[in-house]
């Protein structure tokens, strides 16, 4: 997702769309902001990772639950770059992951779990771009997220 800053050049009006300008480097570029999801019970962790996505300058939405963030999905255009579900305290991870599963064919998806976790058939194998288990350090988190959106 771009998004251009209204500027006033040379008494122009404020209808005027220009792209952002660096004075500094002498170039005009568009600002890039991908788009992030989190979903998790944990508000803690979860307000922590979206904070320090934001000041990194991604656009983050995140939800309490898995069932919010994919109804937020259903109408998503586009699609966000990355959704980050924390399941290690979900109600009921095993809807969850097959719920999550479908999209993973659409979206890249990142599971954050508990070791303890037991899900019929696992969590390999089910499209998923990768599996953390909590502790997750959430410094190194953002630093992989910056790594993988990247790209």
């Amino acid at each position: 997702m771009s998004f251009i800053v209204r500027l006033l050049r040379d008494g122009g009006d404020s209808s005027t769309l220009y792209p952002f300008f660096d004075s500094r480097l002498n170039a005009e570029y568009t600002v890039s902001m991908a788009r992030v999801l989190l979903a998790g019970k944990d508000w803690q962790a979860r307000a922590l990772l979206r904070a320090q996505l934001i000041e990194e300058g991604f656009s983050v939405e995140a939800y309490e639950t898995v069932d919010d963030a994919l109804a937020q999905l259903e109408w998503s255009f586009p699609l966000p770059a990355l959704l980050i579900a924390d399941i290690s305290t979900s109600d009921n991870p095993a809807v969850d992951v097959e719920r999550l599963a479908i999209w993973a064919k659409r979206i890249p998806i990142w599971i954050i779990a508990s070791r303890t976790l037991s899900v019929k058939g696992g969590l390999e194998g089910r499209g998923f771009e990768t599996i953390l288990f909590r502790p997750v350090d959430m410094g190194k988190l953002v630093d992989q997220i910056q790594q993988r959106l990247e790209t």
